[in-house]
């Protein structure tokens, strides 16, 4: 069966599941939605605030919208973290669905980090 959907059919599947993850803090233990404006889920991001979780030397990550994604994965790795972008120039990704609690996934636009989605 999955042989027979489309490209686009996936696609909007993955983000429907985004959007559950989203709603429901799923994937980063808490309520969760985005930052950054110009979509559905606008609002603060209420999920952890550092990468590492729990560790206030990490990555925060409020600070990481607006960086370029170079200088947000820079950052992020030197914490031992990572950036995942789930959409770039309002197009989603298609990604894995593995979770790593040690990476922040974010959207991209015009090369710079406009959003926080959530952990993993």
């Amino acid at each position: 069966m999955l042989a027979r959907l489309t490209t686009a059919a996936l696609i909007a599947i993955f983000a429907i599941t985004i959007s559950t993850i989203a709603i429901t803090g799923a994937s980063a233990g808490g309520t969760t939605t985005a930052v950054g404006g110009g979509g559905p889920y606008d609002g603060p991001y209420d999920g952890p605030k550092y990468c590492p979780r729990g560790d206030h030397d990490g990555v925060f990550v409020r600070h990481l919208i607006g960086l370029s994604e170079s200088t947000a994965q820079a950052r992020a790795r030197a914490k031992g973290c990572s950036i995942r972008p789930l959409r770039v120039d309002g197009e989603w990704q298609l990604v894995t669905q593995e979770v790593n609690p040690r990476r922040i996934n974010v959207a991209i636009r015009d090369g710079r980090v406009t959003r926080i989605y959530s952990f993993g």
